[in-house]
């Protein structure tokens, strides 16, 4: 009993680490491709001009600084989930499948968030003043990767709780891997 505690506590640590560093590494990309979108967003809104670092490392430090923890929650949440379940056999290998699936819902969310915010870039009233103060040259830009960056927070927040609800929703000795 306490060697298979103990092998399931290793297992969790390895999964959070993992789970980390997954998450880190999507937001250094994710952040590559949105400064690529609207520079100004990074350079006001998240502070970029105060460094003196190119601006895609800046803005990969960002990136990870703004993720790493997402992965590590979630993949917390889903490890608490199949130990409720009594599911924690193949858990390194279920919870990797659930991260990819959570940073794919993130990404489609964003994805859908950045095409609205460019193509209806509504004025929201302390944003669009925020950019007026700061001179933004491309609004509909700004506006777009902020959109972004809260539908894929909100994307991933959604299928997250998703995932666990779904692992929570089988019952006792129920097989949660079936239709992933």
């Amino acid at each position: 009993m306490l060697k298979s505690a103990l092998k399931t506590i290793v297992k969790s640590l390895f999964v959070l680490a993992l789970a980390s560093l997954i998450a880190g590494i999507y937001g250094i990309i994710h952040d590559q491709i949105t400064i690529t979108i609207s520079l100004d967003y990074f350079l006001y809104f998240k502070g970029l001009y105060t460094t003196s670092a190119p601006y895609r490392l800046g803005a990969a430090f960002i990136g990870w600084s703004s993720t790493w923890w997402v992965g590590f929650w979630a993949a917390a949440a889903l490890i608490i989930a199949l130990i409720i379940k009594k599911q924690s056999r193949g858990m390194v290998k279920r919870v990797l499948k659930e991260a990819l699936i959570i940073m794919g819902i993130a990404a489609v969310s964003g994805a859908v968030g950045g095409i609205l915010g460019y193509l209806i870039p509504v004025k929201v009233d302390f944003f669009y003043q925020f950019a007026l103060d700061h001179h933004v040259e491309n609004y509909a830009a700004f506006f777009s990767v902020w959109m972004i960056h809260i539908f894929g927070y909100a994307g991933g927040l959604l299928g997250a709780a998703y995932r666990v609800i779904r692992i929570l929703k089988y019952r006792k000795g129920g097989d949660c891997n079936a239709d992933i």
